[in-house]
């Protein structure tokens, strides 16, 4: 089990080389823990590796099954863990438009990127990956502009380059923040693309508080008589475009 926590605490941040995520292991499940290690990873610019903070939720293990070529998903085993990035370089729009119909109503004004109300975007849900079980991390794919906290869950590919490819359901933080982003990650989670919003999913806006964190998870629905691979996706999070609960 590897698990991934924010360090707050100036004194212990300042002992990790890339910001302040510490990472705990076991290998009993969970019944002991050794800690002591820090996240190190590159990461390209214009995001900031001092900011790199992990997502709420949980990371993923690729799974082979779910790719059709022979052999399976050329990433299998691989660890996908969504983190939230920082765009140094980001400038922040007076976007107050009404926008363009249901879901692109409520235009906010900028806030910094440590704050949980208005527009952040400096804000982009990431991920990071390894493929030696934890031992090294490198930098993977980016959320779209004002996406903040994601879950991703692996869906089935009928592709014959094995490439594993995931769904990834992130909180909207946004000019046009109400509903929940949205985007593919491919290359096994090195690449994410395809951004749009989900006008089905609500994501509450409040007083406090600008979108909401939400879990995602992939849940296997094939057919025991059946070799094709199925997933059903399952989303959890608020029902009330003004309430978090």
């Amino acid at each position: 089990v590897v698990l991934m926590l924010q360090v707050t605490a100036s004194s212990a941040a300042s002992q990790s080389p890339r910001g302040g995520t510490a990472i705990l292991r076991s290998a009993d499940n969970g019944a002991t823990w050794q800690a002591g290690e820090y996240l190190n990873v590159t990461v390209p610019a214009p995001f900031s590796a001092t900011s790199l903070k992990p997502a709420v939720g949980h990371g993923v293990v690729v799974r082979g099954d779910l790719c059709s070529k022979p052999g399976g998903c050329a990433h299998a085993g691989r660890l996908v863990v969504p983190m939230v990035c920082t765009n140094t370089s980001a400038s922040a729009p007076m976007d107050r438009s009404t926008g363009g119909g249901s879901g692109w109503e409520r235009a906010v004004e900028p806030r910094s990127p440590s704050k949980d109300t208005g527009q952040c975007p400096q804000c982009n849900a990431c991920l990071v990956y390894s493929d030696n079980y934890g031992a090294s991390w490198a930098f993977g794919g980016v959320g779209p502009s004002g996406s903040r906290e994601s879950q991703i869950a692996q869906v089935p590919v009928n592709s014959l380059n094995g490439d594993a490819r995931f769904y990834m359901n992130a909180r909207n933080m946004g000019p046009h923040p109400g509903h929940r982003f949205i985007a593919t990650c491919t290359d096994g989670g090195e690449v994410c693309g395809d951004y749009s919003v989900d006008l089905t999913l609500v994501s509450p806006v409040t007083e406090h508080w600008t979108g909401i964190v939400a879990a995602i998870l992939g849940v296997d629905s094939s057919e025991e008589s059946s070799s094709e691979h199925r997933q059903t996706l399952a989303y959890s999070g608020p029902g009330d475009q003004d309430a978090r609960a």
